[in-house]
């Protein structure tokens, strides 16, 4: 199954977007009333990504 169709169901809301994030230069989100951090996108976000698509295709035994 590939990974797009596991995360399908998987919705995170933001309730604030900074504007620097909307144009892929960084910033802040707030989910459920926590502040998080967005870096901007760069070489970092690849590692991101194949390090999700790990996670995602992991057994769940192995997920805590």
């Amino acid at each position: 199954m590939a990974v797009n169709q596991k995360l399908k169901g998987l919705v995170i809301v933001a309730t604030y977007v900074s504007p620097g994030v909307k144009l892929g230069a960084g910033g802040f989100v707030i989910v459920n009333g926590k502040v998080i951090k967005v870096p901007p996108r760069g070489p970092a976000t690849r590692l991101l990504q194949e390090a999700l698509q790990a996670i995602v295709a992991s057994p769940k035994s192995i997920r805590r």
